[in-house]
């Protein structure tokens, strides 16, 4: 899937998923692999977002475990 973003400037998404695993990634994108990436993952059951690109190196996680089995909501 590609996706033209040089005329967006706003964007939004929503799924639902389970899992019984504590770590993994869920959504992986880029535009240059070594330099300009976003990763959705679980780190320790919980989600955990990764920006990386020439201005900042981001890791952010935070919320319940979500790796229960049950269905989440990510939006």
């Amino acid at each position: 899937m590609t996706f033209d973003f040089t005329e967006t400037t706003k964007t939004s998404s929503s799924f639902e998923f389970r899992t019984w695993d504590p770590e993994g990634v869920i959504f992986y994108g880029d535009t240059n692999a070594e330099e300009d990436w976003f990763m959705l993952g679980l780190r320790d059951g919980r989600l955990e977002i990764q920006l990386h690109n020439h201005w900042a190196q981001l890791t952010v996680g935070a919320g319940p475990r979500v790796d229960d089995g049950r269905w989440h909501q990510v939006s």
